[in-house]
């Protein structure tokens, strides 16, 4: 047994040897996601030359060993918590930002939920919206900038309109992806329209 051990420990150094000092090739995006979520280094594409290690290779940290003359090619990696949509790898959000609403109007208004900030978007990842009071209360989410009132200039839907009597209650749960997006240097608002119709609730975004 003991003889047995003596040949597979150089056995194995060599396995080990061939696997950093060749040329090294990752599998897909998808594989390195587990290292680099992690926090973990991962090279730059198409690097050549001396690779110097710990790095993400394969999803796994190689770590102690400098591999000389290697090629390594490695796929762009997955934004970080990735996930994928119709174009490919994407980002899920973190919606860290809740704006509490208790908004009561006569006629139809635009109320500013989300400041407009240089060229950021904002993202509603969810929400829950309640008809309280008023005559045939609605609701809808627009974006838009202020001129004289809120999102009074270039206004675009962002939604349908919610509700027509009271005591409805409308909810998109907050799933880390964004149930709309307002467009980069845009308010987000919520227009409400009734007779004294109230909306309350939250909404829940994030903005970069």
């Amino acid at each position: 047994m003991r003889n047995r051990s003596l040949v597979f420990i150089p056995l194995l150094v060599l396995i080990l040897s061939c696997v950093i000092t060749g040329h090294v090739t990752t599998a897909p995006a998808l594989a390195d996601a587990g290292c680099y979520n992690a926090g973990l280094p991962v090279p730059t594409p198409g690097a050549t030359g001396q690779i110097t290690f710990p790095v993400c290779i394969n999803g796994v940290l190689q770590s102690s060993a400098v591999c000389t003359g290697c090629t390594l090619t490695v796929a762009t990696p997955l934004p970080v918590l990735g996930s994928i949509n119709s174009t490919g790898p994407a980002a899920s959000i973190q919606c860290d930002f809740n704006f509490p609403v208790s908004i009561t109007s006569t006629g139809g208004h635009y109320f500013q939920i989300v400041a407009a900030s240089g060229t950021k978007n904002v993202y509603v990842c969810g929400y829950a919206l309640q008809t309280l009071s008023g005559t045939a209360p609605t609701f809808k989410f627009a974006s838009g900038t202020h001129t004289t009132t809120d999102c009074d200039t270039s206004e675009a839907d962002l939604s349908g309109v919610f509700g027509s009597s009271t005591g409805q209650i409308f909810m998109w749960p907050s799933a880390g992806y964004p149930a709309f997006i307002s467009p980069a240097g845009q308010t987000l608002c919520l227009f409400v329209n009734g007779a004294a119709a109230t909306i309350t609730g939250f909404i829940k975004y994030t903005i970069f």
